[in-house]
């Protein structure tokens, strides 16, 4: 399985790059290899189209994980980008949630109708609210961002 993950800055533009890296090269899907000067110019490209300020990228294989940074975390500082930066990633996080949670499905790790308390504790009604439920967006959950137990307020995204 090959994830990847993007995520940009909102701060200004630069040219910053980290990166850590396990391995020289990783597997892509169909089982071509792509060596880290790949994914590092694949990288440089998608960000200078991008026009964003900052970015973090990763790649991740069960073998092999690679990580890519361009740009800076703020504009106003100018503090590079880094791996350990918080990204709030929004409504996007539903996309890259839902499609692994299909993939899960898929793989016969879960059924879509298994109940949502099988997997987190505590949420209201969680033994009724299914995984379909939720990856359609009908589970009726309020938005959980204010909720002492996940910390910080994030925000409101309800479903």
């Amino acid at each position: 399985m090959l994830v990847l993950l993007l995520s940009s800055g909102c701060g200004g533009g630069g040219g910053s790059q980290e990166d850590d890296s396990a391995a020289d090269t990783t597997t892509a899907g169909g089982g071509e290899e792509a060596s880290e000067a790949d994914l590092d110019a694949a990288l440089e490209k998608s960000f200078k189209e991008s026009g964003a300020p900052g970015v973090v990228a990763a790649v991740q294989t069960p073998e092999y994980t690679w990580v890519g940074t361009l740009g800076v975390a703020d504009r106003t500082s100018e503090e590079p980008m880094t791996p350990d930066v918080h990204h709030r990633i929004g409504s996007v996080n539903k996309t890259f949630t839902i499609s692994l949670l299909l993939q899960a499905a898929d793989e016969g790790l879960l059924s879509l109708d298994d109940t949502i308390d099988r997997y987190v504790e505590g949420v209201p009604n969680g033994d009724e609210i299914t995984l379909r439920q939720m990856a359609n967006m009908t589970s009726g959950i309020a938005d959980y961002t204010s909720n002492e137990r996940f910390g910080e307020d994030l925000g409101s995204d309800p479903q």
